[in-house]
């Protein structure tokens, strides 16, 4: 294990015994004990005084950070609940328009206020047509409980009394040129693909379950198939689009350097969540590692990834999608090498191969991942390596498809159009599965159940037990 995955998960721990063991209040004492215990590493000689000082220091950072963090950005925030008063902001994104309210979302920037990302809610009325770089003024209601989505950076909630006034643009708007291109591949997706493909389409492309979701029945089949993460932008879309991009510039040097500003770009467009963090930072080190003449360590390039979204926000450790994002990588980095060299003493010819390397991939990124989903959503849905043995494949190529015709459809949209319709009908081979799928006895089991509780009990104590004994 390389230096950087001594501080990288030691910093990782300390955060999340932070957000969910620990109180705050006695974070600094907790980052001082630490800080002084990691003197006692100067005792030792060689590898164990450097892992010393690594672990100690590290850990000591994240509880630091953690705390003056917090006091940064949450607490400001909590001080003005249920209070009203007027805010000067800026929109970072395209307003939410529902049929029971509006939502946008802003940084900030009145010099009274923390600096911080806030959502602004609407029930009655309309929201005028915003814009990212917009500058906007409008009199609000913080909510309670603001801190609910310190994970996902937002740390104020607070509800718009009447519509908000656009007073001007920032002069460095051209910075959300990203939000922009997302919005054009959204609208040319819709405009190319049928009304009944493009809500899958565009969500796998941009992350944008709105349109998808209103389809309640399908969205709900794809719960119960356990194929709801190929809406939710991560490794799996990372994946597909280097492919593309490798396909059409070649898999070269030059191939590997055009894919890091498109990374960078895919990032910001899907709203730099953290399953695709992850896979961005992932599939940087493994690009950049052959060009730097350095080999790749899967544990280091895990543990890096997971530093760097703790680091820029620690509230991070709260959300289920980072949690679920980095259980899955975690079990795929645990048991994909095990399972893939006892698949290959067993599996003969390539048809074979690609089956069993498909169930290896799925039983790897659920093993860590189904005990989080049993216990968040109440639910553990037991034919998802056979439905993504089946819907992966064209997914795959619906992906890539979507984006080759979204920007082919701002230029010749009745062309893309026409050329929508092959893809469009592997989008509806796809719910097709979803839906007769779901509707199988035990496709979904519940936690609800006394049964199905033991039984999950009993299964992973019998993997652990396995684990603790296999010698």
């Amino acid at each position: 294990m390389r230096k950087l995955a001594w501080v990288a998960l030691p910093y990782a721990a300390a955060v999340f015994l932070a957000e969910y063991v620990l109180p705050r209040k006695g974070l600094p004492i907790f980052a001082a004990a630490l800080f002084l215990l990691a003197w006692a590493g100067f005792l030792f000689r060689g590898p164990a005084r450097r892992r010393i000082l690594l672990v100690c220091l590290s850990a000591a950072a994240g509880f630091g950070w953690y705390a003056g963090h917090w006091a940064m950005t949450a607490e400001p925030c909590e001080a003005l609940e249920g209070q009203t008063f007027s805010v000067m902001a800026r929109v970072v994104d395209y307003p939410l328009v529902t049929d029971s309210y509006a939502r946008v979302e802003v940084r900030l920037t009145d010099a009274s206020l923390p600096r911080v990302r806030a959502a602004l809610y609407l029930y009655d009325g309309e929201l005028p047509a915003l814009a990212p770089g917009d500058t906007i003024t409008a009199e609000v209601r913080a909510a309670a409980e603001t801190d609910r989505f310190a994970y996902r950076d937002v740390y104020l909630r607070a509800y718009l009394r009447g519509a908000p006034e656009v007073t001007g643009r920032w002069r460095f708007s051209w910075l959300y040129f990203p939000q922009r291109i997302c919005r054009a591949v959204k609208d040319s997706c819709e405009r190319v693909f049928p009304s009944w493909a493009s809500p899958l389409v565009k969500a796998m492309m941009t992350g944008d379950t709105q349109s998808l979701k209103a389809d309640q029945q399908t969205y709900a089949a794809m719960q119960s198939c356990g194929v709801s993460h190929v809406v939710a932008v991560s490794g799996l879309h990372m994946l597909y689009l280097v492919s593309l991009a490798q396909l059409l510039l070649g898999r070269n040097r030059r191939g590997a350097l055009a894919c890091l500003p498109l990374i960078a770009l895919f990032v910001l467009m899907t709203g730099c969540t953290p399953s695709v963090v992850r896979a961005a930072v992932l599939q940087t080190m493994m690009l950049l590692a052959p060009l730097l003449d350095r080999e790749s360590d899967a544990l280091t390039d895990f543990s890096a990834a997971l530093m760097l979204l703790l680091l820029v926000n620690p509230s991070a450790a709260g959300s289920v999608s980072l949690q679920l994002s980095f259980a899955a990588a975690g079990g795929m980095l645990a048991l994909n090498g095990p399972l893939k060299r006892w698949a290959g003493r067993r599996v003969r010819g390539c048809a074979g191969q690609w089956v069993a390397d498909s169930f290896i991939c799925t039983i790897g990124a659920t093993a860590f991942s189904m005990p989080l989903a049993a216990v968040y959503f109440g639910c553990i849905p037991l034919l998802s390596a056979l439905v993504n043995l089946l819907c992966l494949p064209l997914l795959e190529i619906v992906f890539c498809a979507g984006y080759v015709l979204s920007a082919l459809g701002m230029l010749l949209p009745g062309a893309a159009a026409v050329l929508a319709w092959p893809p469009a009908a592997l989008v509806w081979v796809c719910e097709f599965i979803f839906r007769a799928v779901a509707a199988l006895p035990f496709a979904c089991v519940y936690t609800q159940s006394a049964a199905v509780t033991a039984w999950f009990v009993l299964l992973y104590g019998s993997f652990a037990v396995t684990f603790v004994l296999r010698r």
